[in-house]
């Protein structure tokens, strides 16, 4: 398991999200003192790491593939499926007996 060194963040609340990690908690304060007089009205706040995790890099494996047992067989012919019942429904009788157009 490897290591990792605790770091701090400072974080201007309402700001987007810190990505400096500073090695200790003097510099950490520091910058957060120099922010908050660049920035008056936000609150800038010192966060200490405390715990974190990480998971292994996951496993890449070959996946076999084949042909299924019909794939060239031809495709089976489907008759054309009639239009639904309400399909004319409102239509004038000159209308009603045209041939439906697909």
């Amino acid at each position: 398991m490897a290591d990792q060194h605790k770091f701090w963040l400072v974080w201007g609340v309402g700001k987007p999200v810190p990505t400096m990690q500073h090695p200790n908690p003097l510099l950490a304060e520091t910058e957060a003192k120099r922010l908050a007089l660049k920035h008056p009205g936000t609150m800038f706040v010192v966060m200490e790491s405390s715990k974190a995790w990480r998971t292994a890099e996951p496993r890449v494996e070959p996946i076999t593939l084949w042909l299924a047992p019909d794939a060239f067989d031809p495709p089976a012919e489907q008759p054309p499926s009639p239009p639904p019942a309400d399909y004319m429904a409102g239509a004038t009788p000159e209308v009603a007996a045209e041939e439906p157009v697909f």
